[in-house]
This record gives structure tokens, sequence and C-alpha cells, in this order.
């Protein structure tokens, strides 16, 4: 499998999937995991929504370093033969200014259009921050 099939194939997943379970660190150094509901834009960056007093939003802005998981739920759906899974790791940040906070907004809407569709819940999501 070249580079460019194997990333072909890494899209198709996570535009397969959406949720991912995020592990990060708390204050002590304890692990900390979460589910987290994702979308993915054409640069395979991973975004999300969360509440700034979650803890992993607290973890994340003292030390950004996380690590991610993404499963297919069923066997059934992928085959046997195709990937079950993406884990990655590496920086998760606060997503910072107008134009990136909009671009993470069209991609999430894009994926979860009944949040755009839905006055009162696409508030509630615009107050929260993109990751």
């Amino acid at each position: 499998m070249t580079d460019n099939e194997l990333i072909d194939e890494v899209r198709a997943f996570l535009h397969t999937w959406r949720t991912a379970s995020l592990a990060t660190v708390d204050e002590q150094g304890h692990p900390h995991a979460c589910n987290v509901q994702f979308a993915v834009d054409e640069h395979l960056h991973l975004l999300f929504v969360s509440s700034l007093n979650s803890g992993h939003s607290q973890h994340v802005a003292r030390d950004p370093l996380a690590a991610m998981t993404i499963y297919a739920h069923t066997d059934e759906a992928t085959g046997p033969a195709a990937i079950h899974g993406v884990q990655l790791h590496g920086r998760c940040e606060m997503i910072a200014g107008a134009d990136a906070i909009k671009h993470a907004w069209d991609v999430y809407t894009r994926r979860f259009t009944f949040i755009a569709n839905n006055h009162v819940l696409a508030e509630r999501v615009r107050k929260e921050q993109f990751y």
C-alpha cells in the first residue's frame, strides 16, 4: 500500500466514524479519558467542541500533549481486512482567530448538520470552544 492509499483509507475511516476517545493528563499526572464527537477537515485535523470548564479542556490548556483513538463500532461494517481503528498523539489546542473558528464551525456543522439546523443547539455549541 502506498502512502497516498493509506492516507485515503484513513480519511475514509475518519469520515465513517464520529466518536473518539481523547486522553489527557491532569495536574497530578493522572490519565484522563473522555469521548468526544469529532469532525475531520481536508488536512486530517480532527475538530471537537468542549466547554472550557471540562477537565480535558483544562488539562489541554495546561499541557497540550494528548492522544486520541477512533475505532470502528462493529467489524461487520468495515470487514475483517479493513482498518478497525486509528490511534494518534500530538498537540491538542484551542482554536483561536475568527477565520479558524469559522472553518471549524463549517467543518463541524457539515458533519453534524442537526446542529446548524437547530437554533437552540447551534447557540449552545457557539458558546463552547473548538479544539
